[in-house]
């Protein structure tokens, strides 16, 4: 439980800080997650026939009386190989419907069928004149965006500057639970993941306002010191006082940005 609590203090703490890490000349319409569909098929009729083409509608009526094909917009439309389809849109309309094209000369259409899930995997049935489509699963918009925030910010800050950070402290935090009898997994997590954040933001800090080795620069070390100690506090409460995680906290931070000052990074 513990570890959970850890996990998703650093999601929320990601979440809140990522949107000003993301340099604005990088941000574009096609970063991120996209909702999908993924289409499987399965027959009813045999031979099974291979699916030569595809076009799938988006309705606002819905009976989908008004049908428009999806627009080829840059990443969004729908592929379609020999055994399935799948499509990516920027904005899914309310209703849909397929119309497939197989080997067998036949052109199917489908029932109008709604879409739930961010990423949404449906069920094909091919009959012999038409298609029935049941979406069956899929995936939340929350996890996507997560894994998408993080990947994206590691990639920008991903350097040798983070890697010594992070072997330094950790290495702190080692020597540490090891003398104190601390528990090791929870205290070496805490130091990783809280890196991984603060980091990050105090690097773009100091680019984006163009601070150099002044006042400033300490004191967002500072304030980095504080906010690393209370997140260790928080994590050893039950086992240690705020002025023990504030001097780990004070050894690490010193440890790394001195090495940080001798290596050329």
């Amino acid at each position: 439980m513990k570890t959970k609590r850890i996990l998703s203090c650093f999601i929320l703490l990601g979440l809140g800080i990522s949107p000003i890490c993301m340099p604005a000349q990088d941000v574009s319409a096609d970063t991120g997650p996209k909702p999908t569909m993924k289409f499987e098929f399965v027959y009813e009729i045999s031979p099974s026939p291979k699916i030569v083409s595809g076009i799938q509608y988006e309705c606002n009526a819905a009976d989908c009386s008004d049908p428009v094909p999806i627009r080829e917009v840059g990443p969004q439309r729908l592929s379609c190989g020999e055994t399935g389809c799948s499509s990516l849109a920027y904005n899914y309309s309310e209703y849909h419907l397929l119309s497939i094209m197989f080997s067998d000369g036949k052109k199917r259409e489908s029932n109008v069928f709604t879409k739930k899930h961010y990423q949404a995997i449906y069920t094909v049935n091919v009959r012999e004149d038409s298609l029935l489509v049941t979406e069956t699963r899929g995936s939340s918009k929350a996890g996507l965006v997560i894994f998408d925030i993080f990947f994206l910010l590691i990639q920008q800050y991903l350097n040798l500057g983070l890697l010594v950070t992070l072997i330094t402290e950790l290495a702190i935090g080692l020597i540490y639970v090891t003398w104190r009898k601390r528990p090791w997994f929870s205290v070496l997590l805490t130091i990783l993941l809280m890196n991984m954040v603060t980091q990050p933001v105090l690097w773009f800090l100091v680019k984006e306002l163009r601070l150099s080795l002044c006042i400033w620069v300490y004191v967002l070390e500072v304030i980095v010191w504080l906010v690393e100690a209370r997140i260790l506090y928080i994590v050893l409460r039950k086992s240690a006082r705020f002025s023990e995680t504030l001097l780990l906290s004070l050894a690490m931070n010193l440890a790394s940005f001195g090495i940080g000052l001798l290596l050329p990074l």
